[in-house]
This record gives structure tokens, sequence and C-alpha cells, in this order.
């Protein structure tokens, strides 16, 4: 049952954030960098700074987190989710079956809700299972080009 309120909880999270995973992560790194500044700007504590500043990176991995999650739900959406479907294995009940259909919980859902998106090789697993290839290797070799306008905001601080 963990699992299906995980991936109830998700879906309604998920109404709450931007429709792109790029617009959702760049929106809560640009907030997460605006409030850092005017914590910077306002509060002497030097104690207080520095927990806002673990608190601002911890926001920004939370934020890289469900960039990937969301990534991978919009590719299986496209893609479908027929190659990950055979990497697995979940066993349910007689009442968490009944909980899936009336909540009309997707193939994609189950999926996502799979894989640990706080672990890089998790990440790279689910997307190399998603296309056939090694996902974090094709990124090597490959030349985005992001407009100035949609670079993350992170700034490097001088005293970190």
């Amino acid at each position: 049952m963990q699992r299906i309120e995980q991936i109830l909880k998700e879906r309604a999270n998920r109404k709450y954030r931007a429709d792109w995973p790029f617009d959702a992560y760049y929106l809560k790194t640009e907030r997460c960098d605006k409030l850092l500044d005017e914590i910077q700007k306002k509060i002497k504590s030097h104690h207080c700074i520095q927990e806002a500043r673990k608190q601002y990176i911890s926001a920004c991995i939370t934020a890289f987190e469900v960039y990937f999650k969301d990534r991978l739900f919009s590719v299986l959406k496209i893609l479908g989710s027929e190659r990950l479907i055979e990497h697995i294995k979940l066993k349910f009940d007689i009442q968490e079956l009944k909980k899936i259909l009336e909540n009309k919980i997707s193939l994609e859902e189950f999926i996502v809700s799979y894989f640990n998106f706080q672990d890089l090789d998790q990440i790279n697993k689910a997307f190399s299972i998603a296309f056939g290839i090694d996902f974090f290797e094709e990124l090597k070799n490959k030349t985005f080009k992001i407009p100035k306008s949609r670079l993350p905001p992170f700034k490097i601080h001088k005293k970190f």
C-alpha cells in the first residue's frame, strides 16, 4: 500500500508543477536562488546563513530529482513503457489491486515510483532501459544549447 500512497501523492504534486520538466526545475531553482539571496542580504547571523545555504543545496538537489522523475514520466508517456516493464517485478494483494483500479494508476506512474531518483545509477538505469542505450554515456558525447534566459539561476557564492 505504501507504493500506491506514494504514487497518489506524486500525482497530486505533479499538478502544481510546470508542465515541462525543465520549466519546473528552472522555476524551483530560481526561487531557491532568490530566497538565498534575500536571506544573505537581510540576516546577519552567520549560523542562519550557513543553514540557509545547506537548505539551498538540498532544495536544488530535490529539484534535480523531480526533474528526472518528471522527465522519465513524460518519456514513458511518449515512447511507451514496454522496455521497462520487463525489468520491474512487483506483487500486489487484492486490496492493493482494488486501490490501483479505483485510482486508475497508470503503468508509467508505477514505473516511475520504482526508481530512486536520489541515486544517479538508478537514474541512468531507468533512462538507459527506456531508450535502449547507456544514457549517461550518450550524454557525454552530446552538446546542449540552452538559451541564456533559461540557464539555471545558480550563483557561486564566495563564502560557501
